[in-house]
C-alpha cells in the first residue's frame, strides 16, 4: 500500500464516519474560508 493510498482509505473512512474533509490551505488563518480569524497568541 502506498502513501497515497492509505490517505485516500483514511479520509473515506473519516467521511463515512461524519468528518468533513477540507484543504488545509482554504481553512488557515489567512485562507479564502478560514476557521479562524488570526494566527494564535
Amino acid at each position: 500500500m502506498t502513501e497515497e493510498q492509505l490517505e485516500h482509505e483514511t479520509l473515506t473512512w473519516l467521511t463515512d464516519v461524519g468528518y468533513t474533509h477540507r484543504y488545509g490551505p482554504d481553512i488557515a488563518h489567512d485562507g479564502p474560508t478560514h476557521e479562524r480569524s488570526g494566527l494564535p497568541t
